[in-house]
């Protein structure tokens, strides 16, 4: 039983955290914090929590919905890596 109920805190641990939905922001549209959105990055976004971050570097949001960190991510790994 304790093994059943590890496996469901370390599950809800991966989900990323939610500001509060409202009328406004209704729960498809919920904001992550950008941390929330690399801890779950495997799972939300599927690349590496190193992935995820790199694609976050410079933005100028502090939360997302899943989709615009998707599209990030998408953008990011879509760069091509110029030599310095």
């Amino acid at each position: 039983m304790s093994e059943h109920r590890a496996s469901t805190e370390d599950k809800e641990a991966e989900k990323p955290r939610a500001s509060q939905s409202s009328p406004d922001n209704p729960p498809e549209e919920r904001r992550y914090p950008i941390a929330s959105l690399i801890e779950g990055s495997r799972g939300y976004l599927g690349v590496s929590p190193a992935a995820a971050s790199g694609a976050f570097v410079g933005g100028r949001k502090q939360t997302y919905t899943i989709d615009e960190a998707r599209k990030l991510v998408a953008e990011f790994l879509g760069r091509e890596v110029t030599p310095a």
